[in-house]
């Protein structure tokens, strides 16, 4: 699927979270308690280190722009913002049953499950949705590609 060129950034941050969100299932329907443990804890620094970041991206930059150009939130971005929410559910709970030292199948298995919904939703409905809606050169205005290679923070576009 062709992508925007502003949106792509997000794109390839939802290929390693459905990266993340297989080896949380896989480690749901086929780990051990430790195998549970490991995921669930690489969990949790994708989501501290990348996804929060990539969250607050949308919500803060892409989704803004988005809603200039609609006279109501569309399903699609109703959703996915209830989804932000709810995986930020799922990665306290996770770091909380991470610290205690036991993370059950379900957990694993329903957070995983949700991280996938998620990336689909926004890759096959809210995205091509964006790319109709929002004018090209308001779409190239947004700095999504400017990540430090050492960490997942977004560094500022540089000012003359």
């Amino acid at each position: 699927m062709k992508r925007h060129p502003a949106l792509i950034p997000l794109s390839r941050d939802h290929h390693t979270g459905l990266v993340q969100a297989m080896r949380l299932r896989r480690a749901a329907a086929d780990g051990d308690a430790s195998a549970r443990l490991t995921a669930a804890r690489e969990f949790g620094e994708f989501f501290r280190n990348e996804e929060r970041v990539h969250l607050r991206e949308e919500e803060e930059e892409l989704f803004p722009l988005f809603l200039k150009h609609v006279p109501s939130q569309p399903a699609p971005l109703r959703e996915a913002r209830v989804q932000h929410v709810q995986l930020e559910g799922f990665a306290r709970k996770l770091q909380i049953a991470v610290a205690a030292g036991s993370v059950d199948r379900e957990t694993l298995h329903v957070a995983g499950a949700l991280l996938e919904a998620h990336i689909r939703l926004e890759e096959r409905q809210l995205f091509p949705l964006i790319e109709k809606l929002v004018p090209d050169d308001e779409l190239r205005t947004l700095a999504l590609d400017d990540r430090d290679a050492t960490c997942a923070v977004r560094r500022p576009p540089l000012t003359s």
